[in-house]
């Protein structure tokens, strides 16, 4: 049981998480961009780069996301099947 609530759970934390770093590599203006560099230049430089190369941080986060979701269904399905049998699986399904 402690298998399958864990798997469940890290699957809909990382899922959440990488919905957070989606949102907000997307909605960052320029003009926010620049503020950051002002008031510390290393992060400014790190979110510059992600937004004049989007694609790499975008498409991490999405592979992240995908994998989560599929390893967490494969854990979780597997221990939902051991804890209530197969008549059941269409529930979790």
């Amino acid at each position: 049981m402690f298998l399958f609530v864990v798997s469940v759970l890290v699957a809909l934390v990382v899922s959440a998480l990488c919905s957070l770093a989606e949102a907000v590599l997307l909605s960052l203006t320029p003009s926010q961009v620049a503020e950051l560099s002002i008031k510390n230049p290393k992060v400014g430089q790190v979110w510059r780069s992600f937004k004049t190369n989007i694609e790499r941080p975008i498409a991490f986060i999405l592979i992240l996301n995908t994998s989560a979701h599929t390893i967490g269904a494969s854990i979780a399905g597997s221990q939902f099947d051991e804890l209530w049998g197969d008549e059941w699986i269409w529930l979790f399904s």
